[in-house]
Parts: C-alpha cells; sequence; structure tokens
C-alpha cells in the first residue's frame, strides 16, 4: 500500500495482521471453538475467534488523532498478505486473526503531498491481533531480528537501507523494539528518514512507521507517536 507522493511503502509493515502487513485464519477457523466468549478485558489471554479478536482490536484502536496528527479516514484499511520483513518471508507460523491500519496526517491535510517538505510527515499505525500471547512475541521478535540483519530492501522507484535498532522512546511502558532506516526514492534521489516501533500488549501489537523529511524529525515525531500509541494501548487493554 502506498501513501504520500513518494509512493512511501515500509517493507517491514508487518506484524498486524504489524509492520514494521497480513494473513490471518478463515471465518470458518476463526468460529470453531464455538460462541463468542465474553470480550477478555485483557490480552493475557488467548483469543478464541474472530468476533473476539475484532473486540480487541476496537479497543486498541486510535481514532481521530495521534500525538497532534489527524487521521485520515479515507486511508484506513483492513488488509490481509504475506508476512515478510526487509522483502523475505517471516518463519513463524502466521497466527494473525486481524489487521488495520490507519494513516495520520499534520492537521488541516488529506495526504502528504499537500505539505512542502519541512512539514511533511507521515504515519501509519498498525493494529494486529494475534490467536494466541506466544504468536504474537513471536512475530514482533522475528520481525526485528531480521531487521537487524537487513542490508536493503529495493521496491518500485524505491530503496530502503540502513536499517539498525533504534532506542525506545522512555514513555514506552510496554514491550517495545525500534528500528530505523533510510527510504531513497530512486527516481529523485529525495531521502526520507524513517522510523519503526511496535508495542505489545497480550496478543494486541501495535506498530507505527513514520517518514519525514529530516532525520530530526522523524525521531521527535517517532517519539511522540509511539509513547502515545503505547499509553493508549496500555490504558484500552487494563482489567
Amino acid at each position: 500500500r502506498r501513501w504520500g507522493p513518494p509512493a512511501l511503502v515500509i517493507t517491514a509493515a508487518l506484524l498486524t495482521a504489524v509492520a514494521v502487513g497480513c494473513g490471518s485464519g478463515s471465518d470458518d477457523e476463526a468460529g470453531s471453538a464455538g460462541p463468542p466468549p465474553t470480550l477478555p478485558t485483557t490480552t493475557s489471554t488467548a483469543v478464541l475467534n474472530e468476533p473476539a479478536a475484532r473486540g480487541l482490536e476496537a479497543q486498541a484502536a486510535l481514532s481521530g488523532t495521534l500525538a497532534g496528527l489527524s487521521e485520515d479516514p479515507a486511508a484506513a484499511s483492513e488488509e490481509a498478505g504475506d508476512w515478510t520483513a526487509c522483502g523475505q518471508p517471516l518463519a513463524v507460523p502466521d497466527e494473525r486473526m486481524l489487521t488495520t491500519r490507519r494513516v495520520f496526517h499534520p492537521p488541516g491535510t488529506t495526504a502528504a503531498e499537500d505539505l512542502p517538505p519541512d512539514e511533511f510527515v507521515e504515519v501509519v499505525l498498525t493494529t494486529v491481533v494475534h490467536r494466541t500471547v506466544t504468536a504474537a512475541t513471536t512475530a514482533v521478535a522475528a520481525t526485528f531480528d531480521l531487521l537487524d540483519t537487513c542490508p536493503a530492501t529495493l521496491e518500485p522507484d524505491q530503496l530502503t537501507e540502513g536499517w539498525a535498532p533504534a532506542p525506545v522512546p522512555a514513555g514506552v511502558a510496554l514491550d517495545a523494539r525500534a528500528a530505523r532506516a533510510t527510504m531513497t526514492v530512486t527516481s529523485t534521489g529525495i531521502e526520507f528518514p524513517t522510523a519503526y516501533g511496535c508495542v505489545t500488549h497480550g496478543a494486541v501489537v501495535q506498530c507505527i512507521s513514520v517518514w519525514t523529511r529530516s532525520p530530526e524529525a522523524t525521531a521527535q515525531s517517532f517519539d511522540s507517536t509511539f509513547t502515545a500509541t503505547s499509553a493508549h494501548l496500555a490504558d484500552a487493554m487494563v482489567t
């Protein structure tokens, strides 16, 4: 999926059913456990079926704004696709049940092309509900372990390289990992410093991808949006 004029595509878009993207069980498989159980108030237990997964996604969802950025409702989506990072398949069981994405921009804009370079910022929030807590933590670990050794990923008209572990903001209380890289539009040479991070709470994983036109702006936007995402997820899943 592409957002903004340079067709920003983060290959770590994983994880979610996240990234750093998302196959899920079929409706029949999801409902095989019998009638929907009462929606758990925490994700510390396994998700048994699709209704429960959708309930947890609704609890975890951010709507409207994210750390001062405005949501673009037209860009929201529910996705199913390959589980990959750095252009490679992840060697983990695909136990995602539900993956949704939301896109955020500065207030007053509906797309990244509306922004001058010094104001450009784009954040993609992905929420993934896994079948089990183990599946969630395994998927996140596999994704970032792969990114830590990823030399580069070449997509149509863009090259993402320089993946490296990044510090998790001090305000993030949940289990989390982060990484950074630089995406270059090959036809123009324009660079977009990129940051990617995921927080995990039980079977729910939320990841954000951030692009701006400067490393400083990317770091600042990542810190604020990742911290807000973590706080919201923690609050949404309290018992």
